[in-house]
């Protein structure tokens, strides 16, 4: 019999999450267990977008269609992050050619200087892009400038939705409405979408109808017993005075009991409308459950991002480093000034390569395990 811990290993051997990043000992520190934290976004996204339901409510139905475009512009994010992780891939391996070559002295100046414009001119370019990948998921900035000239790829994932803000500040917005909406609903239950609701209403108005019905006959009462009184006095003979009385007795009679009848409609109704609140409240108490189970995957999907944009945002710094090096290069005159700066060079892009196959490995993974 198998015990649990082979289980248990067999099933993580399955898995093609399980250690990948670990696979070889050159893994740079800050991609250890990159894979883990975005493994379930696209599965989060999925129970967000197909697995909750919200019938007759329109405004959980419209928050789910946001989510649900925000998850098509996350899979073109993906799709064409992973073609932008190896092109910098092949920029890396450029940069530690350089670096290498410089070392050991395989060029002539000239040579050197042309390679370095060159790969300035691409650390630039390459910054401008990246940070405008980065912006898709998340914008730090109050406005971003659309460029003309962006990439194929990177023009197809914004033209999808052209917008001044990423993914997260989107997702983010929506969980703080989310939280807002559950404070409101909870305080005025009537104003969720509920058939209870209508019921509600159509009982207040019946009740309304009923007091009213029942003031009026009570109203037509009193008038007749006043009348029984005055009758008789106002008469000129006892045979009218006798049918006026009969009149206004048996009418003050009928009126009570239409009051009367009316008044007890209202209370039962009032009855009613107090269960259908009761029932409302078990409505209330059944959404609110729901949407801060839909929160939760929500606030999930939000974290499992984070570790895409860090890694971004870290290949901009790295860039920009790159770019204050190169240009430094350029100015200083002495050979060990120089030794220095590309030996520098060397150690902040000695772990790009590799990072950017655990990234792409990562983000091909989270497509595949939607499809």
């Amino acid at each position: 019999m198998t015990n649990f811990d082979e289980s248990q290993s067999e099933f993580h051997n399955d898995d093609p999450f399980e250690n990948y990043e670990n696979a070889q000992d050159d893994t740079p520190p800050n991609m250890t267990d990159f894979g883990k934290k975005t493994r379930s976004v696209m599965e989060n996204f999925k129970r967000c977008c197909e697995e909750f339901k919200f019938d007759n409510n329109m405004i959980m139905e419209f928050t789910v269609h946001q989510i649900k475009e925000q998850r098509k512009i996350f899979r073109k994010f993906v799709k064409g992050s992973t073609k932008f992780s190896e092109n910098l891939e092949e920029y890396a391996n450029d940069i530690l050619f350089f670096a290498d070559s410089f070392k050991n002295n395989r060029y002539s100046n000239e040579e050197y200087l042309e390679i370095l414009n060159d790969l300035l001119i691409k650390s630039k370019e390459n910054d401008r892009l990246i940070k405008e990948l980065k912006n898709i998921i998340v914008t730090k900035e109050k406005n971003v400038n659309e460029t003309e000239d962006m990439g194929k790829i990177l023009e197809d994932i914004k033209n999808y939705e052209p917008t001044n803000f990423g993914i997260v500040n989107k997702l983010t917005m929506i969980e703080i409405f989310l939280s807002e909406y559950i404070v409101i609903i909870e305080q005025h239950p009537y104003l969720i979408e509920s058939d209870t609701n209508i019921k509600i209403v159509k009982e207040e108005i019946e009740k309304n109808n009923c007091k009213a019905s029942s003031y009026t006959f009570g109203t037509i009462a009193v008038i007749a017993g006043i009348g029984c009184l005055v009758g008789p006095a106002a008469a000129t003979t006892a045979a009218a005075a006798e049918g006026i009385a009969t009149f206004f007795g048996s009418s003050l009679a009928i009126n009570t009991f239409c009051s009367f009848v009316e008044y007890i409609r209202a209370g039962k109704k009032e009855g009613k409308i107090k269960d259908l609140e009761k029932e409302l409240d078990i409505e209330v108490d059944e959404l609110v459950r729901k949407i801060k189970s839909f929160t939760k995957n929500l606030y999930l999907i939000i974290e499992e991002i984070s570790p895409i944009e860090r890694f971004w945002e870290s290949q901009i710094l790295r860039i920009n480093d790159l770019i204050k090096k190169l240009e430094k290069l350029e100015e200083v005159e002495k050979r060990y000034k120089k030794d220095k700066i590309v030996n520098s060079i060397e150690k902040k892009w000695k772990d790009v390569e590799r990072e950017c196959q655990i990234y792409s490995k990562v983000m091909k993974d989270i497509l595949n395990k939607e499809n």
